[in-house]
């Protein structure tokens, strides 16, 4: 039997639908399975990250206390003239703050108990080891748990204590202070805000996922898909600095089109204690939803970090994200950063470069612009488990222009397949060098809008432009 024309064909295209659609349904399967997988991981991790970071914000906020109330007591016992008052000195001190002092308790220097308020008991460290701290000019300084309280407990020289009958009345005695360790709800509510993002994000994914896996003839069409990344979209776009919100002493302007709906590349700004400012730009590998979530657990952990608090530097912190995406993330997942942090009395700009790409200093020196490249720092980040991480240090003169951008800047592609290239770049900047950031950002993305034309953009696009204000003309803060 002879076929009709087309039928052992149209058979053909049919088996071969057939088998793409069993292998898009498994690989949706697949890949639902590995994106659940992910953000179940980058959730847990997220949240360990906080426990850890509440932690380290608790304890520091307490050791300050507990160094204030030392040196007020420390004030007290000063003014004292007898051994005799010491006594109800240290008792009225501790009832004055019940509730966050545990104990008060004062020693001479061979261990002995003088007097004490609060919880009863002898010197909670070893002798020998107190004796040797204090040699090093330090505090012996330990957090106990109780059950469900913890107590920062810390022994130091009390000095100008009144005299007392000790083997030699001119050695100072020891004083050891023991505090709850506890903060108001708003020292914690920047890393909280930060991980409520991180659950949003998370949360909105996950169910865009299992939408997905329930009505994947729906998602196919595309609609149901759109509308949760639009969530997620939302989210990440949260985790952009607002215009109130930035720096005041920093002109500053910045934008972020992802070639997706949501994104990999992130950039912040913020002013961080001493009176700097900080400004960091990411770039996370990949695109979509991996990357977004990835992008995510970066922001919240360079919000949470101690650098964010003005403890430590970028150095320490990238050797820790890079340790971070290493063991959490898999070896296809990686990113670029770039951190720094801009000091306005000393116009020093201290920062470090993980495999970003170079931002471009613009200075009008004698009316002839000059370039330079900040390249000082490492390799990327969550590639290589014990990368070192460089800083460099560069003055920003009153004129000058600093220029953060993502690679997809200079990637970008016309309908020839030309790209936009870094030497385009770098003449567009020269050229608008003395312009204010917000309208140097307008000319570059004009450009890039130019040249690529009709053709789409293959990458996310960003841009930071920034430029030092004299001192004391900070922007505007709207209402």
């Amino acid at each position: 039997m002879i076929a009709k024309p087309g039928v052992r064909g149209k058979h053909s295209c049919f088996t071969r639908g057939l088998i793409s659609m069993t292998t898009r349904v498994l690989g949706l399967k697949l890949s639902l399975a590995a994106g659940a997988m992910l953000a179940g991981v980058l959730v847990i991790n997220s949240t360990v990250n906080y426990r850890r970071a509440a932690a380290r914000v608790e304890e520091n906020h307490t050791r300050r206390q507990l160094t204030q109330h030392a040196m007020q007591l420390e004030a007290a016992v000063r003014k004292e003239k007898s051994a005799a008052g010491l006594a109800a000195l240290i008792d009225d001190f501790h009832k004055d703050r019940a509730g966050r002092i545990a104990w008060i308790r004062i020693f001479d220097r061979e261990g002995k108990l003088v007097t004490s308020a609060g919880e009863s008991g002898g010197l909670s460290f070893p002798l020998d080891k107190v004796e040797e701290k204090l040699r090093a000019r330090a505090t012996m300084s330990e957090v106990r748990r109780r059950g469900d309280e913890r107590i920062l407990v810390e022994a130091q020289p009390l000095r100008g204590a009144p005299p007392i009958e000790v083997d030699d009345p001119r050695r100072t005695l020891l004083l050891e202070m023991g505090l709850f360790v506890e903060v108001d709800d708003g020292v914690l509510w920047p890393l909280r805000w930060n991980l409520l993002v991180t659950y949003l994000g998370g949360g909105a994914l996950l169910g865009a996922l299992a939408l997905i896996g329930l009505r994947f003839r729906a998602y196919a069409n595309g609609r149901s898909l759109e509308q949760q990344v639009e969530i997620a979209s939302q989210v990440q776009q949260d985790l952009f600095p607002k215009a109130f919100r930035l720096p005041a002493n920093l002109d500053m302007a910045a934008s972020s089109v992802a070639a997706w709906q949501i994104g990999g590349d992130f950039y912040d700004a913020f002013d961080i204690p001493g009176g700097r400012s900080a400004v960091v730009l990411g770039d996370v590998s990949g695109k979509g939803i991996p990357a977004a979530l990835l992008m995510g657990v970066i922001h919240g952990a360079v919000r949470s970090s101690r650098w964010a608090e003005g403890e430590g530097h970028a150095g320490s912190l990238a050797m820790h994200l890079n340790r971070l995406l290493y063991e959490h993330s898999s070896g296809e997942r990686y990113a670029t950063m770039f951190w720094c942090d801009f000091d306005p009395d000393t116009r020093e700009l201290e920062y470090v470069n993980a495999g970003h790409c170079p931002p471009m200093l613009i200075s009008n020196q004698d009316s002839k612009p000059r370039v330079a490249r900040l390249r000082e720092g490492g390799p990327v980040l969550g590639l290589l488990p014990h990368a070192r991480y460089g800083r460099g240090t560069v003055r920003l003169g009153p004129d000058d222009c600093l220029v953060l951008y993502s690679d997809g800047i200079e990637d970008a592609v016309n309908d020839a397949g030309a790209e936009f290239g870094q030497d385009r770049l770098e003449r567009i900047l020269v050229a608008n060098a003395g312009l204010a950031a917000e309208e140097i950002r307008s000319a570059v993305f004009e450009a890039v809008r130019d040249f690529a034309g009709a053709a789409r953009a293959v990458d996310d696009l960003t841009l930071v432009v920034v430029k030092p204000l004299p001192v004391g003309a900070g922007m505007p803060v709207a209402a």
